[in-house]
């Protein structure tokens, strides 16, 4: 067995068989390390609307997946809809982002 496999058995993932695995417990370490050093840091970093009762926060999600400023968005918007204010003008605001998204990409597909 070659010293990666043997890392890797160590944390019970065999990169070499599960890639898929190993990218998922790689991206939950990366959310406790960020969570860690969040900690004590409030409203700044840790928002309730974001937070609160959740394993994975918008923000690693979006990270993660590589999303586009307006995807981001709405997906940020989205995922707070009746957490910290209005649930109605949250989903509006996502509603508008991907519209946007939208007429930009139909925009591009005509030139």
């Amino acid at each position: 067995m070659n010293k990666k496999s043997e890392d890797t058995m160590a944390v019970g993932i065999d990169i070499d068989r599960d890639a898929e695995a190993a990218h998922e417990w790689m991206l939950l370490e990366k959310i406790a390390r960020t969570r860690e050093e969040r900690e004590g840091q409030g409203n700044i970093y840790n928002p309730p609307h974001y937070t609160s009762g959740r394993q994975i926060e918008p923000i690693d999600v979006i990270e993660d997946w590589g999303m586009n400023y307006h995807i981001s968005t709405a997906i940020k918007y989205l995922s707070r809809a009746g957490r910290k204010s209005d649930e109605i003008q949250d989903l509006k605001k996502a509603s508008w982002y991907i519209s946007r998204r939208i007429s930009m990409l139909e925009f591009e597909e005509s030139k």
